[in-house]
């Protein structure tokens, strides 16, 4: 396969990073206030919640954080 059929960066870079958020609001709160990263995306599925915060405006080349909170570890407290 050649350079120009290669999908994806052409040098290695982050793309995005998944931190544990046991109180989902407030950490996109904290986010939002002290980064430039907005809220782009938030789910919810069997496993727990997820939240994408990133740069609006850099759609060719982003950054997410993914915020997750899973309900298995809800008892554990902070995470």
């Amino acid at each position: 396969m050649g350079d120009h059929d290669r999908v994806g960066p052409k040098t290695p870079r982050w793309t995005h990073i998944a931190l544990p958020a046991h109180d989902m609001d407030a950490s996109i709160e904290w986010y939002e206030k002290h980064t430039p990263l907005r809220l782009l995306e938030r789910r919810e599925d069997a496993d727990g919640y997820g939240a994408w915060l990133g740069h609006p405006e850099h759609n060719d080349n982003p950054f997410i954080l993914v915020l997750v909170s899973f309900f298995k570890d809800q008892d554990k407290g902070q995470q």
